[in-house]
């Protein structure tokens, strides 16, 4: 099966767990509260060279797509509940022959997390990632992976709000990072946002169309089973870069939202930790496109 293939069935996959939850036979009653949200994505970065130790390796460009369908179910009062969900995400590797890369990165995984309101100031969140991470050549154990994220959140007012926790990922080659954010609306329409995977500052025009500036991280960790160069195979590799860029939401409806984002992606590499190769890209220009919604 072709990467096509492999694409068009993950997104009929998401759309089919979208259509029969039971929970969405019952979302166009107007009095009850939408838990149910999904959102698909496509994004392009364009062609530049890498390099590793100042060495020519080749070139790249990376056409990614995601998506992803995920429900809250409550547990008590006070906004206390799960998160179930499923979602795809995967990075398409445009490379020359002489760019050790494999075709393409990708991940099928699960969604699992708790919502924890603590009294009126205070919020916990545990999410955690159980899934396949890999190239998907010879899928096996060894592409099994459970990302998580532990985060406590303070409000101060409801203007500003702090965050505090850990991001945990056995893959990549820090396992473990510390995460402080924070959320400042300091003026009327005007927002500061500091996190991961996004931190900028946004404008709502008016109540259908918001812009924003901002950095955004695009990439993962994954398992690569086939060898891409001598030495490497069955090893793990971070892909990673920044993007600074404009972006725009606008309101299609009441729930659904297009979201458009252009700029440049920066400090593009490829690092194989466990073997000591590390390809670096030059900078290059993206176009973000997606779609977001509630039921």
């Amino acid at each position: 099966m072709n990467r096509l293939s492999l694409s068009v069935c993950f997104a009929l996959l998401s759309l089919f767990w979208l259509s029969f939850s039971p929970a969405l036979a019952q979302s166009f009653s107007r009095a009850r509260t939408l838990t149910e949200e999904f959102d698909l994505t496509a994004s392009f970065s364009g062609r530049s060279d890498l390099t590793s130790r100042g060495v020519d390796a080749g070139d790249f460009a990376v056409a990614s797509f995601g998506g992803g369908v995920r429900t809250f179910r409550p547990i008590a009062s006070g906004g206390r509940g799960l998160v179930f969900g499923l979602e795809w995400t995967e990075h398409q590797l445009d490379a020359s022959a002489a760019a050790a890369l494999p075709d393409q990165l990708r991940e099928v995984r699960a969604v699992l997390g708790l919502n924890y309101p603590i009294g009126e100031r205070w919020s916990a969140r545990a999410y955690i990632w159980p899934g396949l991470y890999g190239d998907f050549e010879n899928v096996s154990a060894r592409d099994f992976n459970a990302p998580a994220l532990l985060l406590a959140s303070y409000k101060v007012s409801p203007e500003l709000i702090w965050s505090f926790g850990l991001r945990v990922d056995a893959f990549s080659d820090n396992p473990v990072i510390p995460i402080v954010g924070v959320r400042w609306a300091f003026a009327p329409a005007w927002t500061f946002n500091v996190g991961l995977p996004r931190t900028g500052l946004f404008y709502d025009v008016n109540e259908r169309l918001a812009v924003r500036f901002g950095v955004s991280l695009h990439g993962g960790s994954y398992h690569v089973s086939d060898a891409v160069a001598p030495g490497l195979q069955r090893t793990l590799l971070d892909y990673r870069e920044f993007r600074v860029g404009l972006g725009a939401a606008y309101r299609l409806g009441e729930n659904l939202n297009l979201d458009l984002e252009v700029g440049s992606s920066l400090d593009r590499r490829f690092d194989y930790h466990e073997r000591g190769v590390k390809l670096e890209g030059e900078n290059a220009g993206f176009v973000s496109l997606g779609l977001n919604g509630k039921f």
